[in-house]
């Protein structure tokens, strides 16, 4: 009876030279259903052991009906022991698909190399082993696959985006299909507030299969506020792409701290002088603020001449800027000073005062000492004419000087009141 039970599990167990047999199945999972030409992908592979002895797998090979002609394939070592009965992953195997393979449905094969327990002798390698049922492929018409890799802003969010400025959004893209992408370009659009306005933008181009390129969008903040608009990519016309861009244009905060005058302050200013007026300016921005300058409402009786150029000025740092002014007719007039960015008048005003002084009091002095002259002359004149005697000569020994009037004798060079040189 014992002998018998012997036979029969013989006769049951599948042999091979002496070994246990062995059997396995393996279930593929593909990353997607269809692959482009030029694309790559992953298998995900898992094993069930059919078999009755344990199974030590080492590699794992996958063969598609294009690389039969050449005998190449694809494959993973791996380092796997498989129960009877038991299914356990295997491998995610990558792959890809040559750029010249013909659309359509096309077959692959999986082969393990592995090792089964052998009744007597332990181990036996099999080698490679292929399964012998197929698996199916589709391989779809080549076509572009544009990926968005990289979005920039600049300035950068964190820095500013100021009133005048002008920001440029770069976007980066990659082909990663099998065809070129035609008449790529990227807008940014459903701009419904003034607070920003397209300035220009990368024209449409092509982007090749497995290329990287940029476009750039450049818009101005045009005033204080916050926005959100599309940023969307087209090929062909054809929308393939649609995302929230927000923008927030914030306004700098410029401080008018000191002011100096050349002539300086108290000094007069006379009708036709230039006045140079120097404002240093204050940041108080958490970034660099550039193209900031200065202008000047100014009443009529003085004309603004000259403005400095625009500056930047960092972050809670000082500038300056400088207005120059021509003085017009005598007076005090009242310029009201503003601080512009990028050409945008900030709405910050202060005042400054302009008083332009007569230019008279030089030319009365003149005028009035020339005329006491002329009268001590005439005077001298009138006497000397009175004091005369008949026969006497009527020529004077006294002369006068021409600057204070002082009397003197014929024979001096010099007044001896101010020294003016008298002939």
């Amino acid at each position: 009876m014992f002998l018998a039970v012997i036979l029969v599990a013989a006769f049951l167990i599948p042999t091979s030279s002496g070994y246990l047999g062995w059997a396995w199945r393996v279930e593929p999972t593909l990353d997607r259903s269809e692959y482009e030409p030029g694309s790559k992908g992953t298998i995900d592979e898992s094993v069930i052991n059919t078999g009755p002895t344990i199974l030590n797998i080492y590699a794992t090979v996958i063969m598609f009906d294009w690389q039969k002609q050449s005998g190449t394939h694809w494959s993973m070592n791996v380092n796997v022991e498989v129960s009877p009965g038991q299914q356990v992953p295997l491998a995610k195997l990558a792959f890809e698909i040559p750029a010249n393979v013909t659309p359509g449905k096309h077959a692959y094969e999986i082969g393990l190399r592995h090792r089964h327990l052998g009744l007597r002798e332990g181990w036996q390698d099999d080698g490679l082993q292929w399964y012998p049922s197929t698996y199916d492929i589709y391989v779809s018409k080549s076509s572009f696959r544009l990926d968005l890799v990289a979005t920039a802003m600049s300035p950068k969010s964190e820095e500013g985006l100021y009133i005048g400025d002008v920001s440029t959004a770069t976007f980066t893209l990659k082909n990663s299909g099998g065809t070129a992408a035609k008449q790529v370009r990227v807008a940014i659009e459903e701009i419904k507030t003034g607070i920003i306005s397209l300035v220009e933008s990368t024209p449409a181009k092509h982007l090749e299969a497995g290329a990287t390129g940029q476009w750039m969008v450049k818009v101005r903040a045009e005033k204080a506020g916050e926005t959100t608009s599309r940023a969307r990519i087209y090929v062909s016309e054809n929308r393939i792409h649609d995302s929230e861009l927000r923008i927030v244009v914030v306004e700098p905060t410029l401080e008018i701290v000191s002011v100096s005058k050349i002539p300086e302050e108290g000094k007069p200013i006379y009708p036709g002088e230039i006045l140079t007026a120097t404002f240093t300016v204050k940041n108080r921005m958490r970034s660099t603020v550039r193209e900031v300058s200065i202008s000047a409402e100014i009443p009529s009786g003085v004309t603004l001449v000259e403005t400095s150029q625009p500056i930047s000025i960092d972050q809670d740092s000082m500038g300056q800027l400088t207005l120059k002014i021509r003085a017009g007719n005598p007076g005090r007039y009242d310029a009201k000073v503003f601080l512009l960015k990028s050409g945008i008048i900030l709405p910050s005003k202060s005042t400054f005062t302009i008083n332009v002084s007569e230019k008279f009091a030089f030319d009365q002095t003149t005028i009035a000492l020339a005329g006491t002259v002329v009268v001590l002359a005439l005077v001298a004149l009138v006497i000397a004419k009175r004091g005369r005697r008949p026969g006497e000569s009527t020529v004077t020994t006294t002369v006068f000087c021409i600057k204070c009037g002082a009397p003197g004798d014929k024979g001096e060079l010099f007044c001896k009141k101010c020294g003016t040189r008298l002939r």
